[in-house]
């Protein structure tokens, strides 16, 4: 099994990262990136970790940073839908493909 990432949430893991290198400092955004790697491995390793926000999607927080992986589970892979802020425009990736 892998970890695949859709165009739009590497963009937003990009975003985020891009967020925190300027209003905060190298070290917080490579932090963001590590927890970003290390909630990813733990999809792969448990994949049903994620709390259920659609018949199928899952979402699992990032410690440290109010943001969440959201992914659906396929035969052969973790599909990440989108890294999405806890707080902005809530569902705003359930169309994504």
């Amino acid at each position: 099994m892998k970890v695949i990432l859709l165009e739009p949430a590497l963009d937003e893991l990009t975003e985020a990262r891009n967020y925190y290198l300027k209003q905060a400092s190298a070290r917080i955004a490579a932090a963001f990136v590590e927890q970003f790697n290390n909630t990813a491995s733990m999809i792969l390793a448990h994949p049903e970790l994620g709390k259920p926000v659609s018949p199928r999607m899952r979402a699992l927080p990032i410690k440290r940073f109010p943001y969440s992986v959201i992914y659906r589970i396929t035969s052969d892979a973790i599909i990440v839908q989108a890294i999405a802020h806890q707080r902005r425009r809530p569902a705003y990736w359930a169309q994504r493909r």
